[in-house]
């Protein structure tokens, strides 16, 4: 199934790829000035471009997961032209995570863990479409089945106590400790208590850990835990 809209001066080509198994591609090609944000946004909320598409709706409901590469866009990318602050509109807050991968052309792609499998015939009519979408992500592996496992199987303290602690981080337990509670939403003083430190050591801890993973923000951070996740 694909579709089409015009975002300003922005043309975005969306399109739905079932693959085997319970993964969805939920695929954009955008052109013209900001044409990256605008397949951000396309991408992000084509439930909402198309509110009385149930088709659209019935493909959407029941997914779990958003999957693959972490992105931050900031307002400021987008300068003060009033078309680039448009299309942010579409995004949530000042800083906004969107889970995407670029291929090519212009190509992105954002991967859905469903809740149900899909038969083959459903994949055999979605193949039929082809078109430029469809031939990218297959150049790209993503019509491989070995591919299309849930990438996120374990829970939010796995991922990152899984990153956090390989060999390569050089990290100590302390400061994996102190990460670990910082991205599970806790405060300094409530990280304090739970290790029997102080709160200026939670802070040197943390900073030790930023400066060794070559990091500079918790949203860098969990970026780093959730790339990791999804590379495995």
């Amino acid at each position: 199934m694909q579709r089409a809209i015009s975002l300003g001066q922005c043309h975005v080509s969306l399109g739905f790829l079932y693959l085997p198994g319970r993964v969805i591609v939920l695929s954009a090609a955008g052109d013209g000035p900001y044409g990256e944000l605008a397949t951000l946004a396309a991408l992000r909320y084509g439930a909402r471009l198309w509110p009385d598409d149930h088709s659209l709706k019935s493909h959407l409901k029941g997914l779990v997961e958003k999957q693959t590469r972490l992105h931050l866009t900031d307002r400021e990318d987008v300068g003060s032209e009033a078309i680039g602050l448009r299309l942010f509109d579409f995004l949530d807050a000042r800083t906004q995570m969107s889970f995407y991968r670029k291929l090519e052309d212009g190509i992105y792609i954002l991967r859905f863990y469903a809740a149900k499998a899909f038969s083959k015939k459903q994949h055999r009519a979605m193949e039929q479409e082809g078109g430029m979408i469809m031939a990218a992500l297959a150049r790209h592996g993503e019509l491989r089945k070995k591919s299309h496992r849930p990438v996120l199987k374990q829970n939010a303290r796995t991922m990152i106590a899984d990153s956090l602690t390989r060999a390569d981080r050089h990290l100590t337990a302390r400061e994996v400790d102190v990460c670990k509670s910082t991205l599970l939403g806790k405060s300094v003083e409530a990280i304090s208590l739970d290790l029997g430190i102080t709160e200026n050591s939670v802070r040197t801890y943390k900073k030790r850990a930023f400066r060794r993973l070559g990091i500079s923000s918790q949203a860098q951070l969990f970026a780093l835990c959730f790339n990791d996740a999804t590379e495995r």
